[in-house]
């Protein structure tokens, strides 16, 4: 192994494979070079895994029972905890569609059966590789926010990157929540930065020096949230061998951020509900009520008051966590702010270097259209850092903007001048504009229109667009 490699204790990779041959053969392989080798042998035991050991990397097979693997690549994807684990996909077939389906769900790269043993060897080890230089970055920008949060406002509002035609209301709202325990719901887009801005409430608070806990209520299964929340007492379920606390009693005193909000199941927002009103909690399994003391800030992508209509929010826990609502702009909406945002994180990923990005590139910047938001700007910036020696970077390269505007609307998106369009023509435009102009992605497509996979793959099935 190499010098990295050896530096990183408890690496683990999951084969995912309906054939036991196979996994025997991965395992004997992998297991001689130091890996932990975790089997799974369908999609569906694969998603109950993954997020109790945490691979390194995944190794999956395509075509297999129960639940295929692009079905369970596109799940964990959707996981917080699975949207950065590198995915290699398996296939028997080396045709281009077969390749385009993987990518969509969210592989990561791909290898043909028969497997190539030393090329297997070396895909994994060049994902691993990635998947530890991550955690890394992810350690260190860690640490580097707690030293930053501990400083005073004035540190705190440099988190808020941007004009101040964009940011004076929200630092407004910052200022007042920090003021007073009240509950705070952060709405914005996937990569906004409703978790910077959870933080810069609890720091910017008297209760500053207590405990920041945050929890994502989609990474989380149903039968596993309550215990989360609310803590478990030995024996309250199948393998629960010792009492725990919940967040709730984690960050008594402090701040307790509870992302995603809208995907926690409607038994539990009633629970929630309770536990802010009378500010107790009842461990799972327990007799006795805890008192709390938690200032709670909540967070969605989607639009609350249509996941109220939807059924997924309930209109009483909305009331009750938006005392003060903070809502946070995409970056398509505040396109003047990406010249800032670069230099901040050029000056945060490489200090010690000159870097010019050319005027030609912003107005290119400027021009995509920013599905992963701010979170998608840093992470191409700091690509660029590392993949591009020279004095100046390139992020355009890696967006692929060029060859973005090379796909072009089919002739049937045009607007019908003989009568009013229809809701259902409306709908079919925006999502078919939307899905070119970003190149038939299909994940971006569904983040930019705060909708789900399934949803869109099942729209543009209805369009006859595969």
């Amino acid at each position: 192994m190499s010098d990295l490699l050896k530096s990183f204790t408890g690496l683990k990779l999951m084969i995912v494979d309906d054939e036991k041959n196979i996994r025997e053969m991965v395992k004997l392989l992998f297991e001689a070079e130091g890996y932990q080798v975790i089997e799974a042998e369908d999609g569906q035991e694969a998603l109950r895994l993954y997020e109790i050991s945490h691979p390194n990397v995944i190794l999956m097979d395509v075509a297999m029972p129960v639940m295929d693997g692009l079905t369970a690549c596109e799940k964990i994807r959707q996981s917080a905890l699975g949207k950065n684990i590198p995915i290699l996909m398996v296939t028997s077939m080396s045709d281009i569609k077969s390749i385009e389906k993987g990518f969509a769900a969210g592989a990561t790269d791909y290898v043909t059966k028969p497997l190539n043993w030393i090329v297997l060897k070396q895909r994994i080890l060049h994902l691993v590789k990635i998947s530890i230089a991550e955690r890394q970055v992810a350690t260190l920008q860690h640490l580097e926010q707690i030293h930053n949060y501990t400083h005073n406002q004035e540190k705190n509002e440099n988190l808020l990157i941007g004009s101040e035609r964009t940011f004076l209301e929200i630092k407004e709202l910052v200022e007042k929540a920090a003021l007073t325990d009240a509950p705070v719901l952060i709405t914005g887009e996937t990569g906004t930065g409703k978790n910077v801005l959870a933080k810069a409430i609890h720091h910017s608070s008297e209760g500053k020096r207590k405990a920041f806990v945050s929890i994502n209520c989609a990474a989380l299964p149903e039968g596993l949230i309550d215990a989360e929340l609310f803590g478990s007492e030995k024996g309250a379920y199948t393998n629960s061998v010792t009492t725990r606390k919940g967040v709730f009693e984690l960050a008594d005193k402090g701040t307790l951020f509870l992302d995603e909000i809208g995907e926690m199941p409607i038994s539990l927002q009633t629970k929630l509900l309770s536990v802010l009103e009378e500010k107790q909690v009842r461990r799972l399994g327990g007799e006795n009520s805890r008192n709390i003391d938690v200032r709670v800030i909540a967070a969605t992508n989607a639009n609350p008051e249509e996941a109220i209509e939807l059924g997924k929010l309930r209109i009483d826990l909305f009331y009750r966590l938006s005392v003060i609502r903070i809502k946070i702009p995409p970056l398509r909406e505040r396109r003047e702010d990406i010249p800032k945002l670069c230099d901040y994180f050029i000056k945060k990923f490489a200090p010690n270097r000159q870097l010019i990005l050319p005027n030609e590139e912003f107005e290119l910047l400027k021009n995509y259209y920013w599905p992963g938001n701010v979170r998608e700007l840093r992470n191409i910036i700091e690509r660029c850092i590392i993949l591009q020696p020279g004095p100046e970077i390139h992020p355009s390269e890696l967006l692929d903007i060029n060859s973005t505007k090379k796909n072009t609307l089919p002739n049937d998106i045009k607007v019908i001048d003989n009568r009013i369009l229809t809701l259902e023509d409306v709908e079919r435009q925006h999502i078919l504009k939307t899905f070119y102009n970003l190149g038939k992605n299909q994940t971006h497509t569904a983040q930019a229109l705060n909708i789900s996979l399934t949803t869109l793959k099942r729209k543009l099935k209805e369009y006859k667009i595969t």
